[in-house]
């Protein structure tokens, strides 16, 4: 396959998981799995959901308002402080590119390319931010695990099979020389292990979208770095580029996943099994207020998370409203598309 024949969509490939044996898939704007019962629609469904809240920065910041757009995992960084400081020369270059980068020869920012390839000097101080993801397991198999509502995501292996399950996320594009590879993470999933790693060749160029949004918040930070150079109290050794770099490294961390990026939502088909939920969760909160100070709180049924964050923003949908001269009400299913689906 040459480089103009690579695909630019996302690809799942996933093993081990529930009912699938494996399953490689891209996911593009629209994408629809089609099949009979007990074939993995609904496990690859929630996997999807799990892997959105994950890079997108949800699982990490759950009181995030829906509608917010917050930091993605790629913006609470590397997890370690020893590369918070670089020396002069490592923040001149990268001065010397962004300015290039934001401004042209001749300073019009208009002339900006809408797609950017960090040079090799940035794309070294950006790679530990990037690498840095595998930092967050924890919290990416905890979601997991509360999306498909079980205690260990171990128990997801296909029949129990020792060497577990395995999913990675690719990105695929085509190095310097033309080869095509793929940048990405991967994990798995054992009654023994649990591995989270990432998948970014060094000779695997990395690109970001160099949109108005990152223009202006990098030209400020630009700024401040000029000021420091011309700081002669600072040290050569401890220039701060963290927040640049927190940019970069969400600009290109984003597109390497997108659209996992960004928010997303998950509608059960089950419409039964939705209704009993919700009475079942409803009937548990009112007798245990009816019995409150004469026994201890009983636990509450065990709801999968992709249910109980459905089941959330349905309770919380507002009360109808009058349209125009009140002659019309919204109806439930136009409230889900404007404050749900938007």
């Amino acid at each position: 396959m040459t480089s103009r024949e690579l695909s630019n969509h996302l690809q799942l490939n996933v093993t081990n998981l529930g009912p699938i044996a494996r399953a490689d898939i891209e996911l593009r704007p629209m994408t629809v799995f089609v099949g009979p019962s007990n074939t993995g629609k609904s496990y690859l469904a929630i996997l999807i959901y799990a892997l959105h809240r994950f890079f997108s920065g949800r699982a990490l910041r759950p009181a995030l308002h829906r509608y917010f757009r917050g930091p993605s995992v790629f913006g609470f960084g590397p997890g370690s402080s020893r590369r918070e400081f670089v020396p002069r020369c490592d923040v001149e270059s990268l001065t010397s590119w962004l300015e290039e980068s934001l401004l042209g020869d001749e300073g019009d920012s208009s002339q900006m390319p809408v797609e950017l390839t960090l040079p090799k000097s940035v794309a070294i101080q950006v790679l530990p931010w990037l690498e840095g993801v595998s930092n967050y397991e924890q919290a990416l198999y905890e979601e997991i695990s509360r999306c498909f509502g079980v205690e260990d995501p171990a128990g997801l292996v296909r029949n129990r099979i020792a060497e577990g399950s395995c999913v990675a996320v690719k990105r695929p594009v085509a190095d310097t020389t033309g080869v095509p590879t793929s940048l990405g993470y991967c994990f798995a999933i054992s009654r023994k292990h649990r591995q989270f790693s990432s998948c970014l060749p060094e000779h695997a160029p990395l690109r970001m979208q160099a949109g108005g949004e990152w223009r202006m918040e990098t030209v400020d930070e630009l700024h401040q770095l000029r000021a420091e150079l011309r700081d002669e109290r600072i040290d050569e050794t401890r220039f701060s580029v963290r927040s640049v770099l927190r940019t970069l490294s969400e600009a290109v961390g984003r597109g390497i996943v997108s659209p996992f990026d960004s928010a997303a939502h998950y509608l059960p088909a089950d419409r039964t099994g939705v209704m009993h939920a919700h009475r079942v969760v409803v009937g548990s909160l009112i007798g245990q207020a009816a019995r409150a100070g004469f026994e201890r709180d009983t636990p509450l049924p065990r709801l999968s998370g992709v249910l109980a964050d459905f089941l959330e923003q349905f309770i919380g949908l507002e009360e109808p409203r009058m349209r125009g001269s009140g002659r019309r009400r919204e109806s439930l299913a136009e409230r889900i598309e404007s404050e749900i689906l938007q």
